[in-house]
């Protein structure tokens, strides 16, 4: 195979261009507002996903990093 050669775009990314062009979520297919790629829906269970797959645990008093702002007074 060649280096300099681009791979071809796979149809699911073709699927997600024509999509996200249209203004329709990545995900699904329904209408999106925009701002994002996926829908609500989508983007929640997205963001779930990646918690459970990174290991996410919330902030606690007294660990390193700064509070979320819900802690702050």
């Amino acid at each position: 195979m060649n280096p300099d050669t681009p791979k071809p775009e796979s149809r699911q990314r073709t699927w997600q261009r024509m999509m996200a062009l249209a203004g329709k979520c990545i995900n699904c297919g329904k209408p999106n507002t925009g701002k994002t790629q996926r829908c609500e829906a989508c983007r929640v269970a997205y963001n779930k996903y990646q918690r459970d797959l990174k290991g996410h645990k919330p902030w606690q008093p007294g660990s390193v990093g700064r509070p979320p702002k819900t802690h702050l007074q």
